[in-house]
């Protein structure tokens, strides 16, 4: 797993595909970086398991929670299939999400465990009938863009859970923004581009 940044406050971690966030087994990014650096680390935030990109870990849990009070800016790149309507703008839906079969919905009421999810998006490419598009987090929802592109008739590239057909969701964490050390720093986790889809818009993603 290779490491993107660290301080004496955090770490930034490029997450594999199919690694959870959370230190509950082996294959987790606190047991792997425990395993190669001999430090322990706590997820600022989460990354779902089919995608990849930049993960923000404090070097202890006060250090996380602190990053977590003081805000930090998340970017993502996604695959998917068709074009959504528009080339940018905005997605704004109340989600809930069950915990029992860990899937959201999108609702039209609030009401108990209905949470707001905002992003802003943009329409990068379109190829094959696939498109390139990157998004910005307003919110963090459990499968916040998952869910907001497959309701609006564009699911994500491999994410079967919300209709996009393929082998592997194209879901990637490009661009973290966070203070560390009194400094904001920006960290960049570019997607795979010698695997499809990603490497369709190779060019693009380099780019960007």
């Amino acid at each position: 797993m290779d490491i993107l940044y660290r301080d004496k406050q955090c770490i930034v971690a490029q997450k594999d595909a199919g690694v959870i966030c959370e230190d509950t087994c082996e294959n987790s990014v606190p047991a792997i970086i425990r395993a190669s650096l001999g430090v322990d680390t706590f997820p600022v935030h989460r990354i779902d398991k089919v995608a990849g990109g930049a993960l923000l870990l404090g070097l202890s849990p006060a250090w996380a929670e602190r990053l977590r009070s003081a805000g930090f800016d998340k970017e993502y790149l996604f695959i998917t299939v068709g074009t959504p309507k528009e080339a940018f703008g905005e997605y704004r839906d109340l989600l809930y999400h069950d915990t029992r079969t860990n899937k959201s919905f999108i609702v039209k009421k609030s009401r108990k465990g209905v949470r707001a999810a905002v992003l802003e998006y943009k329409v990068i490419s379109t190829k094959e009938n696939l498109s390139l598009v990157k998004a910005k987090m307003l919110t963090g929802r459990t499968h916040q863009i998952r869910l907001q592109f497959s309701s609006r008739g564009t699911p994500l590239y491999g994410d079967r859970r919300y209709g996009g057909a393929g082998d592997k969701t194209a879901l990637w964490s490009y661009r973290l923004s966070f203070v560390s050390g009194g400094k904001e720093q920006t960290v960049i986790s570019l997607p795979p581009s010698d695997q499809y889809p990603w490497s369709l818009f190779s060019e693009e993603v380099s780019s960007i």
